[in-house]
């Protein structure tokens, strides 16, 4: 059954210095935001929301495209010290039920990751006597998941194809131009711009940080039915197409 091999690969990471790392990376973000609201313009922008903008663009422009590229790295690092995944086809084991059950759980470490970070700004917010925005975070956490989690088989079939350094390069090279096509007319064909366009209308600012004005089409809140599709579809397609290249190349 499937929940077996969720169950395992979930356990795999349970005590690892891999899931430490999706709890320290939104530490190391709203320890950083926090500072930095201390040096915030006087009356430049309401305590909250400058909160709330910040972790979640810093963590969607910065964050995503390269702490994953960074965790999903290390990943297959690991699997390639235990064996390199040859050791599953003694054990009559279906390699892309593997490979598909890889994917699902860094998605939920993914998950949990942005979910501490929401539950870190609430509790900042609280500490700072702002008003606690609720409904955003909520909203931000659920589209800045679902937006990138697509990038799990993208970032798993490079590593294990091609090690942490491309994975790396690939993860910079994907921040740049998701932020730049963030803004694009054809933002959705890239997967490092969904949840970077999707957040402009929640958190009501430009993918590079700066508040919007009440007329800009970034404004529109139609993308973000838009984004979440476009982002199922990728993830699902990415995570077939991946594992079959990895059944076959496993097996070779």
């Amino acid at each position: 059954m499937m929940t077996n091999y969720l169950t395992a690969e979930y356990l795999k990471y349970r005590r690892t210095s891999i899931k430490r790392l999706f709890f320290m990376l939104p530490i190391l973000l709203i320890l950083v935001v926090y500072l930095m609201h201390y040096f915030m313009p006087e009356g430049f922008m309401d305590t909250a929301d400058f909160i709330i903008i910040t972790s979640f663009n810093w963590w969607t422009v910065l964050f995503v495209p390269i702490g994953t590229a960074f965790l999903v790295g290390l990943v297959s690092i690991m699997e390639k010290k235990a064996g390199n995944y040859r050791i599953f086809l003694s054990r009559n084991l279906s390699l892309q039920k593997i490979w598909i059950s890889k994917v699902v759980t860094i998605g939920i470490f993914m998950l949990y990751s942005v979910a501490f970070l929401a539950l870190l700004v609430v509790l900042i917010e609280i500490i700072l006597g702002g008003q606690i925005k609720i409904k955003e975070i909520i909203t931000s956490t659920l589209i800045t998941w679902v937006g990138s989690v697509n990038l799990v088989p993208i970032y798993l079939f490079i590593s294990t194809f091609a090690g942490l350094i491309l994975t790396l390069f690939v993860g910079i090279v994907g921040m740049v131009i998701g932020a730049i096509m963030a803004v694009k007319h054809y933002w959705f064909f890239v997967p490092w711009s969904l949840s970077l366009r999707m957040l402009s209308p929640i958190l009501k600012v430009h993918p590079n940080g700066i508040p919007l004005k009440a007329n800009d089409v970034l404004l529109n809140p139609s993308v973000i039915q838009i984004g979440l599709f476009v982002s199922v579809i990728y993830f699902l397609t990415f995570t077939f197409l991946s594992s079959l290249w990895f059944q076959k190349e496993v097996i070779k």
